[in-house]
């Protein structure tokens, strides 16, 4: 229920529904997350939440509507979730890894959003640190503050120095 999906739901201002797949055994448990905001937003109002926070620069196809209420999140490499996107009846699916050939198949039924792999899990050190440090209140637990992003950008906006500023920033 904190996984990694659910914290980017959470930063993007987003309200929680229920999760993309449901585990089998524990039905509030599962992967990925679906959720809404209140009031629809623009797409570009949506990319622009999503680089904010992400601090990236961000791959997207177009989908079916360019008002972004209903979303769904798998954190990291989820595009072999899609399907599950597209019967959910999200408006944008917010995963890493995507391939030409996957934004080619969902261009105008799915908006595909993919900020980057690392982009969307940079916030977890801070997230664990946290739920351990209130389960385990007698012991000392520091978040790294490494920076592990293999990736670079081009051109000169410096997205690494504002990644880097998230791991401070984000103490959740």
């Amino acid at each position: 229920e904190n996984g990694t999906s659910r914290l980017l739901s959470d930063l993007l201002g987003l309200k929680f529904i229920s999760t993309l797949i449901p585990d089998k055994k524990y039905t509030e448990k599962g992967m990925g997350v679906i959720a809404e905001y209140d009031k629809p937003y623009s797409m570009n109002e949506f990319l622009e939440k999503i680089n904010q926070i992400c601090c990236s620069p961000i791959r997207y196809c177009t989908g079916r509507t360019n008002q972004i209420r209903r979303v769904a999140i798998v954190g990291g490499s989820g595009s072999s979730f899609i399907d599950q996107a597209l019967m959910a009846n999200v408006d944008a699916f917010i995963t890493a890894d995507l391939t030409y050939h996957m934004f080619h198949a969902c261009n105008n039924k799915i908006m595909l959003v993919d900020p980057g792999h690392y982009e969307m899990e940079q916030f977890i050190a801070n997230a664990l640190s946290k739920l351990l440090k209130n389960e385990f209140t007698n012991l000392d637990i520091m978040a790294s503050s490494a920076y592990t992003n293999p990736v670079n950008y081009f051109p000169a906006e410096d997205y690494q120095a504002k990644q880097k500023m998230n791991i401070s920033n984000y103490q959740l």
